[in-house]
Parts: structure tokens; sequence; C-alpha cells
């Protein structure tokens, strides 16, 4: 028995925040939350999307293997947002009503719309709720997603001082990937 679950994209607490390793609505978040008058994002702000919080599929995930549903499903939540309205629900839930959106209407808008039908999931699991994008990105708030504690930090490299080690030492280095000849 087995499952084939094709997820819409996905968000929240643990996606990545980094500038160019991000997805969509994370870097739209970051975005927001770092800015003072107002961000820009590309296109017109009219294509449709649909987002799924990342606890979500846990959830389903966890109650298919519990009742033990097998099939292939699509998981994403029933509606379809615009860039803009994803966008204006970033700003309510960051509170940041304020915030100004300018569209740059010389960048592209990529596909038109991205979305699935969940509909067979959704029988199959009578009565489950995705949560709503205002909901996901209040999890947890905006100032926990960009800060670093200690603990989670990356003790730094020690330096190699090469010119100390012997042969054996480097051909060792060279094998773990730590050297490059």
């Amino acid at each position: 028995k087995w499952s084939y679950l094709i997820p819409c994209n996905l968000y929240g607490e643990y996606d990545k925040y980094e500038e160019h390793h991000s997805h969509f609505v994370s870097a739209l978040i970051k975005k927001i939350y770092e800015a003072d008058e107002s961000i820009e994002l590309w296109g017109t702000g009219k294509p449709l999307r649909q987002f799924m919080y990342g606890g979500d599929l846990a959830r389903v995930i966890k109650i298919m293997i519990d009742k033990n549903i097998v099939g292939n499903f699509n998981v994403a939540p029933e509606g379809v947002l615009t860039i803009d309205g994803i966008a204006q629900i970033a700003k309510s839930a960051l509170g940041k009503n304020d915030l100004k959106i300018e569209y740059d209407l010389t960048k592209p808008n990529g596909q038109y719309r991205k979305d699935v039908d969940s509909s067979k999931l959704l029988e199959a699991l009578d009565g489950f709720e995705f949560t709503p994008l205002h909901e996901g990105i209040e999890k947890p708030t905006a100032e926990d997603k960009f800060e670093v504690s200690e603990a989670d930090k990356k003790p730094e490299e020690p330096k190699l001082n090469l010119h100390k080690m012997t042969k054996g030492d480097l051909k060792k280095l060279y094998a773990q990937g730590k050297i490059k000849a």
C-alpha cells in the first residue's frame, strides 16, 4: 500500500528566509517586515496562486497514516489568491497595513494561474480544515523568523594551518572535502 501526495506551494516558519534562497511567501514576509514605506513586487499582482501552511501537509500525512488512507491526492486549500491579495494579507498579518506596494510592470507576471483541485483529498479527510494564510503567516511572529539564536548559529570552522600539516593530514582533509586541490 502507498499514497502519493502532491502539495501546492508551501510556506511556514521553517521555510528559508535568506535572500535568493527563499520561496515567494517567506520572501514576501521578510520584504514586508524589513520595509519602512513601500515594497516592490514584479508584474501586475493579478496572477493567481495557491499556498498551504507546511504544518497542514504534516497533519494530512499523519491523518492518512493513522486512518490507513491510500491513493493519489492533490493537497491544497480550495481557494486561490492573487499575488496582490497575498501581499495584502501578509501586510495585515504583520501589522503593516500602511505599507505601499508598488508593482514593476516591466517585470514578468509568470504563469497566470497555478492551482490544483483537492476535492478528492477533502472527501477522504472529511472535515479537514486548512490554516488560513493570515494565521499561517502569524506563526510565529515575524521577529522570531529573522532572529538566529546562539544555539542555531553554526560554529566557526577552525582555521587550518596547512604549512604545519603532514602529507597524510592533507590527504585526510582532501578526502573529507575540507580542502580542494
